[in-house]
């Protein structure tokens, strides 16, 4: 089984403790497909209409789609740079060219269809941001005061999947909203208020194998392998618990309880503070 997953620096790995641990490394290590990365940081699925002035913004979805290999599911997860500083205008369904970001995502939407086909292609809208209600994106020069804010963006994906028949698996609920006044308001994502810290990629490798378990992509055949990911310290995509993020300190030592559940994360909690030797630091 080989998955593709098309993104941006997010699905890159970025701000995961190292390449290996992003959500894509996840996915593949725990169900033993073959993961193929094709997240590129900062980059956009609407390609710069005006003067480049990141050039390394410039390789789009479209462009690296074309460089894809065969695949049984290919995952598309991006637009947030679209609004965060991309310089096309939003457009309407209707468009066709890549003059604007709905006449791109309907090019790339086209070209994904007539190779991978509708059943094999799953969209992933963007997450929520600190900064997602901005008229402005990130402030950019690209971006002109009444640009559409960040939910604009994804009713376009969301719309145009539906219109070409694509599952949509929206996370962004899942992993939460950011406060506008404190981008260190959420447990999953980091201090720039955008990108998932480790928790946050856990979560949505979490979330991408409960999918391809529910929509039967994959089963595990005994209880030995589903035993082997329910115990590991870092990850526990079968609960239906929320997750949490413990920096538990002990006499000057950070044990890191990531991926617990609630009652798994307050039962290690208790039997420390049994000792009278823990404290909460975050």
């Amino acid at each position: 089984m080989r998955l593709l997953f098309l993104g941006d620096s997010i699905t890159y790995g970025c701000n995961a403790f190292d390449l290996e641990s992003g959500f894509v490394s996840i996915v593949q290590s725990k169900t033993g497909f073959e993961c193929l990365n094709f997240g590129v940081m900062g980059t956009r699925i609407a390609p710069t209409q005006g003067k480049v002035i990141y050039p390394e913004f410039e390789e789009d979805f479209l462009k690296r789609a074309k460089r894809m290999p065969d695949a049984d599911y290919v995952f598309v997860f991006g637009g947030t740079n679209d609004f965060g500083h991309g310089d096309a205008p939003l457009g309407n369904i209707n468009d066709k060219p890549q003059k604007t970001f709905a006449g791109s995502l309907f090019t790339l939407y086209t070209y994904l269809l007539d190779k991978y086909g509708k059943e094999r292609i799953v969209i992933i809208p963007p997450l929520h941001r600190w900064d997602e209600n901005s008229t402005r994106g990130e402030n950019f020069n690209t971006k002109k005061e009444g640009s559409p804010v960040l939910n604009d963006y994804v009713k376009v994906i969301k719309q145009l999947a539906n219109n070409f028949g694509f599952r949509v698996l929206d996370i962004s609920n899942n992993i939460g909203f950011v406060d506008e006044n404190n981008k260190n308001s959420n447990p999953f994502i980091c201090s720039d208020g955008l990108h998932p810290k480790q928790t946050g990629h856990n979560l949505i490798a979490s979330l991408i194998i409960e999918f391809l378990k529910d929509n039967k992509i994959v089963k595990f055949n005994n209880d030995s392998k589903i035993k082997d990911i329910f115990n590991d310290k870092f990850f526990n995509p079968y609960s239906k618990y929320l997750f949490y993020n413990w920096d538990i300190n002990i006499e000057k030592t950070n044990i890191y309880l990531i991926g617990s559940t609630i009652l798994d994360a307050i039962n290690k909690f208790y039997n420390l503070v049994k000792d009278g030797k823990t404290s909460i630091c975050h």
